[in-house]
């Protein structure tokens, strides 16, 4: 019955009308059966109703010929024509029905399984609650009074305030730069910013520093670090950035920094979710962010990085590693984080390389991040951050998109891997530590020493000394 009955789905989605209305609100894990979810994942990747698209997407995630026969088959058979208003009205209507049944049962299981003797202590959580709520009373028929804005009424003003800030504020960066091109001041919750920087140059220390940042403005953060570093480098790293104290002091002395109160307290509002790369797809992210609403009310998630995030299709080596496959994924990832965002009305920045043609340059553009026109449709801003001599810790951060602010403003900064952040300096201090690392033997040193005495780092190992 299970399975005939998502054969019926399946047809519905045949018609590209009814996949453009559905599929934002729907994922594999609505499709519980094994093929019709094997079709679903294609019919959704494909885009098109054409049987030769899907038959390629079907492909990709079959290895049995005799199955792949089957399934296309039966996608071959279940198309269903829709002529008429009345009829499209009626499909809409059934799938509504279907995608509710399914998403109250899966939120019904998941607050079960929270405690595992009583479904009833969750009433008593809120969100949870009104996820349930959502979930009974789903409809894509959304263009209610909630939807119509009378702005010569000042409670329609207010309200769409209210939507556009559901915190009630922007949330501001460590950067002026930033705060100083956007509109609001901030970052708005509910947006996508991508980080773009070549390896080894800044993204993860440009994303602690900012994490760190939103830690001290009184925010939760939950950090996603796909495959470059391990938990015991994340914590030093927070640490190094929160405390101003060097990586190199923390390598003896470790312990001593974390076992106080002050770090405890601080390690209390951030959650590290530490995968290897590769291990874990964009739908993975979205759905373990979801779950993890209820325990942890963050408000920023960090995403470290994009190029680890794992192919949603089972394997990318059955496609020869194509190209536009890879292409369309990168678009499809974006689209899935832009739709967490706005899911969780957070923060959410991720970092993404540029194409190797950029990895030199002063300044990256806005085509610099690798797939950047798949991306670009998803993200409300785009950072850029150069350093094009690897061996002088200085560069440009840029601003080539903002949608709600001032694009192509830039600023001169420099690279304190040692203390796991990024400074803002001027064009005279920019070339002052230049002149350190072309004259000085010990260049690393007189930059230590220069940031202890302009911007009030530590160098001594004793804890929390002025």
């Amino acid at each position: 019955m299970a399975q005939s009955l998502e054969l019926a789905i399946i047809a519905l989605l045949r018609d590209e009308y009814l996949q453009s209305i559905f599929f934002p609100h729907m994922d594999p894990s609505l499709i519980v059966e094994d093929v019709p979810r094997t079709m679903f994942e294609a019919l959704r990747e494909a885009g098109t109703s054409e049987l030769s698209a899907i038959s390629v997407e079907v492909k990709k995630r079959v290895i049995d010929d005799d199955i792949y026969n089957d399934i296309m088959l039966h996608l071959d058979r279940v198309k269903v024509p829709i002529q008429s208003h009345t009829a499209i009205e009626k499909c809409i209507s059934q799938l509504e029905a279907y995608v509710r049944w399914r998403k109250t049962a899966n939120q019904v299981n998941y607050m079960s399984a929270l405690d595992l003797g009583s479904v009833l202590p969750m009433a008593d959580n809120r969100k949870s609650y009104d996820r349930l709520v959502e979930a009974c009373t789903f409809s894509v028929s959304a263009l209610d009074d909630q939807a119509t804005f009378r702005f010569n009424l000042d409670e329609d003003y207010e309200r769409a305030k209210k939507l556009a800030f559901p915190g009630g504020k922007a949330v501001r960066s460590v950067f002026s730069l930033l705060n100083e091109s956007f509109q609001h001041r901030g970052y708005i919750p509910g947006t996508l910013t991508a980080v773009v920087a070549p390896t080894g140059v800044g993204k993860s220390t440009f994303l602690v520093d900012e994490s760190v940042g939103f830690i001290k403005d009184g925010m939760k953060v939950l950090h996603y670090v796909l495959g470059d570093l391990n938990g015991y480098d994340m914590c030093h790293k927070y640490m190094a950035n929160y405390l101003g104290v060097s990586l190199d002091v923390l390598t003896f002395k470790s312990d001593d920094y974390y076992k106080t109160d002050k770090v405890h307290h601080f390690f209390k509002n951030v959650v590290h979710r530490i995968n290897d790369s590769k291990e874990v797809t964009a739908d993975d992210i979205y759905n373990d962010a979801m779950r993890r609403r209820d325990e942890f009310e963050y408000g920023v998630i960090i995403v470290d990085y994009d190029g680890n995030i794992k192919s949603s299709q089972d394997d990318m080596r059955r496609s020869n590693n194509d190209d536009n496959n890879m292409y369309k994924e990168g678009g499809r990832v974006y689209s899935t984080l832009e739709r967490l965002a706005r899911k969780t009305n957070s923060v959410l920045l991720v970092g993404c390389q540029p194409k190797p043609e950029y990895w030199n340059k002063e300044i990256l553009p806005l085509e610099s991040p690798n797939e950047s026109s798949r991306k670009q449709h998803a993200i409300d801003a785009l950072v850029t951050m150069s350093r094009p001599n690897p061996k002088i810790p200085v560069g440009t951060m840029s601003l080539p998109k903002v949608r709600r602010g001032v694009s192509g403003n830039h600023m001169n900064i420099c690279y304190l891997n040692e203390y796991a952040t990024i400074i803002e300096v001027t064009s005279k201090e920019k070339e002052t530590i230049k002149g350190f690392y072309e004259k000085d033997e010990e260049p690393a040193v007189k930059l230590k020493s220069w940031v202890s005495e302009n911007r009030n780092f530590r160098m001594s190992e004793s804890l929390f000394d002025n």
